[in-house]
């Protein structure tokens, strides 16, 4: 480990290097302004200023610029430690637009390090706030949750209500993923609230958006609506183009549940001709890949066959591909393509377990990591009062040690855990898998066994009746089928099949599975 942390030091050392070189080098490679406007600058903290401004304004149009400016103002502030702290703010943003976490993630610990000991309240709650954001992107949600809390009280006591508007924006992205929805919108309207109080219409865009789709979670269709529209004319009216296709996929779900068949495809088009338009491959491979699940619940299985093959043609990040190959599986499944559909099976079983092992070797190497760090720092700690503490060494040794058997017992049992339930999740997708290969030498021969209950007998007993699909739903419901394997049986997404669940529940007045089979026993 320390081997390789240590390889690593020295290769990000000799990049420095190279880049400090090249950087002076390339100064005339700058747009002219920038390169004039240094030129007038004397001091080196005007020059830092002036370099972290210009790499902000170009973070999205030239990210490669960027960059060159952040770092040349990393090297021209190394002999004053606040400027430090700010470069390093700006550096991590544009890392993190560009993925790289971990340095980001360095440079923003680094900061706050700086702040807490220079005693800036402003600066240290910016580096809180990013590295909240960090998290939050690397779902890492008990973290985010902790630093956006340490940034709020500083921003509340400076009355920053810009950066009070971003942090109620992302606090409520990350607690309804929490599953708090109330929690959420009511962060959302706080930051709505305070992006009016200044003026900035043209955020609200993605506020409205994110705020619909928090109120589609508590089935408040009309406020959903209402939501998406209003961040559809803001977006439009700031020639937001790249923000109205999740807009558009959105308003796709909503039209889909009301049963508006055309203008669910047709919004999920509009998002796709955007994305085309904008030559984003990402956009491209999550908007084809809803299309196409939109298809899958609709029965449509030849389409959704096509799209979902197609999404698979754009998608890059291992998880959705790896996501899309069992959507393509279930499309051909649905069509009778058997083949097909066992060959795409076996090729997202395959990248599953190399994402799940890669997960499971993550987590072990965090717990390890994290083990190893709170060691060292006990050991300077104990090096530091040796003199004082000279008759404890022997209680203060056993600590340490049970605290090594400790974390090896936690690392070894969380390895344990994680094998075991990669392996029942593989068993389950073998057991799908032999299923279609009986299928495929069966050609097709069906064994379909049906329960003794039918439609007439339960809705005889209901004020509101069930649909054919809510009673097929229900009869797979209260026999030994979970949810995903539902889903799979009548070729929906599990988030689909909860709500059908939830709607037939309040059908028959229960809460659970136990309690509707009752419901359904009783003659």
């Amino acid at each position: 480990m320390y081997k390789r942390r240590l390889l690593k030091l020295v290769s990000t050392a000799s990049v420095i290097c190279l880049t400090t070189l090249m950087l002076f080098a390339q100064e005339a490679n700058y747009p002219d302004t920038i390169a004039a406007k240094l030129k007038r600058l004397e001091s080196a903290a005007e020059k830092v200023t002036y370099l972290n401004e210009a790499a902000y304004q170009f973070r999205t149009s030239e990210p490669a610029l960027a960059l060159t400016l952040a770092r040349k103002a990393k090297i021209l502030s190394e002999d004053d430690q606040l400027l430090v702290g700010k470069t390093n703010i700006t550096l991590a943003q544009l890392l993190l637009y560009t993925g790289e976490t971990d340095s980001a993630e360095l440079l923003l610990k680094e900061a706050s390090r700086i702040f807490l000991t220079v005693n800036d309240s402003a600066q240290l709650a910016k580096s809180y706030f990013e590295l909240g954001t960090l998290y939050y992107y690397e779902s890492k949600d008990s973290l985010a949750l902790e630093n956006f809390f340490k940034a709020l009280p500083m921003l509340q006591a400076m009355n920053d209500l810009r950066g009070l508007a971003f942090l109620y924006n992302n606090l409520s992205n990350l607690i309804s993923y929490m599953d708090d929805t109330e929690g959420a919108i009511d962060y959302m309207l706080k930051a709505i609230d305070l992006k009016m109080q200044l003026g900035e219409e043209a955020l609200l865009g993605t506020s409205y958006h994110n705020l619909g789709r928090l109120y589609y979670q508590l089935d408040n269709v009309d406020l959903a609506i209402n939501y998406f529209r209003m961040s559809l004319r803001v977006k439009k009216k700031y020639n937001n183009i790249k923000g109205l296709a999740p807009t558009y996929n959105s308003l796709a779900g909503i039209q889909l549940k009301l049963k508006r068949n055309d203008s669910a495809i047709f919004y999920h088009q509009e998002a796709i001709a955007i994305d085309k338009q904008l030559q984003d491959t990402l956009g491209l491979a999550n908007d084809v890949l809803s299309l196409a699940d939109t298809y899958l619940e609709l029965g449509n299985f030849s389409k959704a066959a096509q799209y979902s093959v197609e999404a698979l043609s754009y998608a890059q990040e291992p998880r959705l591909v790896r996501d899309t190959r069992q959507v393509v599986a279930q499309s051909y499944q649905g069509t009778g393509d058997f083949r097909k559909a066992l060959e795409y099976y076996q090729l997202y079983m395959s990248l599953n377990d190399s994402l799940t092992n890669a997960d499971r070797q993550k987590s072990i190497d965090e717990l390890r990591e994290k083990y190893e760090a709170e060691e060292k720092q006990k050991e300077i700690i104990l090096l530091s009062k040796e003199n004082e503490i000279a008759g404890l060494e022997l209680d203060k040794t056993r600590s340490q040690l049970y605290l090594a058997l400790v974390a090896i017992v936690l690392v070894v049992g969380g390895a344990f855990v994680f094998v075991w339930n990669t392996q029942l999740k593989r068993k389950l997708l073998n057991e799908e898998i032999t299923n279609l290969r009986n299928q495929l030498n069966l050609l097709l021969a069906p064994g379909d066994s049906q329960e003794d209950l039918s439609i007439e007998a339960v809705n005889s007993k209901l004020t509101a009746p069930l649909t054919e699909r809510e009673f097929e739903i229900l009869r797979l419901a209260v026999s030994d089928m979970n949810n995903k394997e539902i889903a799979e049986t009548v070729f929906l997404s599990v988030h689909t099949v909860k709500f059908h669940l939830s709607k037939i529940y309040e059908k028959l007045g229960v809460n659970d599975r136990q309690a509707a089979l009752k419901f359904i026993a009783i003659k």
